[in-house]
């Protein structure tokens, strides 16, 4: 059938299979461009097979067959890229998939819902595909704007001739901060910038990654920059910025990255940072959430606080850091009196098994996930009762935290 008539909702139910179709020749060009420039990252976290490096900005075809199997159709040519820096593979190791419908070829949407969908194959250190959906889920479950997701069985004419026709792998689908993000979650958003570093803070690479009508305002973005930039640190940091910054919607980002240990998020790390404009006030949206829960990466989480910009002007802020604190500590009481650790860890690996997607390493990571989310809230709740009593004695923070900037 026609693409745009498949009714199936990428983002919203598991085993849909994606079908990956690329001619030698693509293969053969994008394997001699050497796209990836390092190999300390590259060891694969699921069986596949030995690599040969490569990333094939086009497909001729992916074939998207619903999980009953009974209906599928065709993209035709889109575009296929292999993302991620450390989580990146080549085709012959398992990568990331980023497909784009509408590159090549007009309204040619899924199932008529979207032309991006962002599949990760959980490579980063042993990340698994369940750590970010375990996460995402816990920010939604906060009322934090984040990405849905759902897994994804994928195959490939690739992997069929290297490894043996029915190779699969599967996939965390996730869904991008574009068009259907906006119409189904935030349809407040005008604009999501990308990149990395601290905007406010001085130092920023990034680009207006989507936008409503595409038309980013790089006008008004720089003067919402100056006007923190120029913010002193100091009481009434928070009013001063309410119109610019959504200071709320931040310190609940900083709390659910403690209470789930994202330390490769946008208040430490700097890496992968994201700023979308809802109803004219930025907000940052959660990234990088596949390191987290006890990752091989960073074991011993990340305490609450940040680097940031944001984070050490509410600290200077008797009036922003304390609602900030004992709003956190509300949150971890409701998050384990509500037993939500055990409901969303169950919830996301049983899916995955209904699925039948499970592979060797995802029931350790349902183990050290939940473990971890059951241990956090006592941790948490002290560093909060630290931090509230070292604000309190006129200190001014320090997360304990070492980026190594």
């Amino acid at each position: 059938m026609d693409i745009k008539e498949l009714t199936v909702d990428p983002f919203g139910e598991d085993g849909i299979l994606y079908y990956h179709e690329v001619t030698r020749e693509q293969r053969d060009l994008d394997d001699s461009m050497e796209c990836l420039s390092w190999n300390y990252y590259n060891e694969s976290t699921y069986d596949l097979g030995e690599g040969s490096g490569g990333c094939p900005p086009l497909a001729f075809n992916t074939r998207i067959v619903s999980p009953d199997g009974l209906t599928c159709a065709d993209t035709g040519e889109e575009q296929l890229s292999l993302p991620g820096s450390s989580s990146f593979r080549v085709w012959a190791e398992g990568p990331n998939f980023h497909i784009d419908t509408e590159e090549t070829q007009d309204d040619n949407k899924i199932g008529n819902q979207t032309r991006h969908i962002l599949g990760h194959n959980g490579q980063a250190g042993g990340s698994t595909i369940l750590r970010e959906p375990i996460t995402l889920a816990i920010w939604r479950w906060a009322g934090h704007p984040a990405s849905r997701t759902a897994f994804a069985r994928t195959r490939s004419n690739v992997w069929d001739t290297e490894y043996g026709e029915g190779t699969w792998m599967a996939h965390d689908v996730l869904m991008p901060y574009k068009t259907q993000f906006q119409k189904e979650e935030l349809p407040e958003m005008t604009e999501v910038r990308e990149g990395y570093g601290d905007p406010f803070g001085g130092w920023w690479e990034a680009q207006c990654e989507w936008s409503d009508g595409d038309n980013c305002d790089d006008t008004s973005f720089n003067e919402d920059i100056d006007i923190v930039a120029n913010t002193p640190w100091e009481d009434g940091f928070a009013d001063d910025i309410a119109d610019v910054v959504d200071i709320q919607s931040h310190n609940l980002y900083m709390c659910l990255s403690a209470l789930t240990g994202t330390c490769d998020d946008a208040l430490h790390a700097y890496n992968n940072v994201v700023w979308a404009l809802v109803d004219g006030i930025w907000t940052l949206l959660p990234w990088s959430t596949d390191i987290s829960l006890d990752h091989p990466w960073c074991p011993q989480g990340v305490e609450y606080g940040g680097w940031d910009t944001i984070s050490q002007g509410c600290f200077s802020d008797e009036d922003c850091w304390r609602p900030s604190i004992e709003n956190c500590r509300s949150l971890v009481n409701q998050f384990e009196d509500e037993g939500v650790a055990e409901r969303i860890v169950t919830e996301v690996c049983t899916d995955l098994t209904a699925a039948d997607l499970e592979r060797d390493p995802d029931s350790e990571t349902c183990a050290v996930a939940l473990d971890s989310l059951l241990a956090r809230p006592d941790t948490l709740r002290e560093e909060l009762d630290n931090m509230e009593s070292f604000l309190e004695n006129g200190g001014f923070s320090d997360t304990g935290w070492d980026t190594g900037l």
